[in-house]
């Protein structure tokens, strides 16, 4: 990604040797305390902060089809949910019952953790590095 000779815009060159020009939209954070970045999708249009190589044609991934925003490339993440009704997790309750645990899983010790000093965690990572 480089700079154009316009401050609007990024010159974003691809490992195929394919060159992109993206419009970049600045808009004020509410507190006046800076500026947030968005690239201009170049199918719909709107100001996204991110784009991906990756688009879905019909079952498959292809990345021939350009820069576009996640509802463009018609991407889904597995991670994404939906919300589940008061009444919805009363009625599928006893249906539910022991397929779900109620305390989730230790997330440790792949889980990293974010220190303002490593040193408040070398214990922990030393002992780690042990048990493996």
């Amino acid at each position: 990604m480089a700079p154009t000779d316009h401050g609007d815009a990024v010159l974003v060159a691809l490992e195929s040797g394919e060159t992109y020009r993206i419009q970049v939209v600045r808009r004020p954070l509410p507190r006046g305390s800076g500026v947030a970045l968005f690239y201009r999708c170049p199918w719909c249009r709107k100001p996204r902060r991110h784009l991906y190589l990756l688009s879905l044609s019909g079952a498959k991934l292809v990345e021939y089809l350009g820069l576009r925003c996640q509802v463009c490339a018609g991407l889904q993440f597995h991670s994404r949910g939906r919300y589940i009704t008061r009444f919805e997790r009363a009625l599928f309750a006893p249906f539910l019952e022991g397929h779900r645990t109620v305390v989730p899983f230790p997330r440790r010790p792949w889980d990293p953790r974010a220190v303002s000093d490593p040193r408040l965690v070398a214990q922990e990572l030393f002992q780690v590095e042990e048990a493996r």
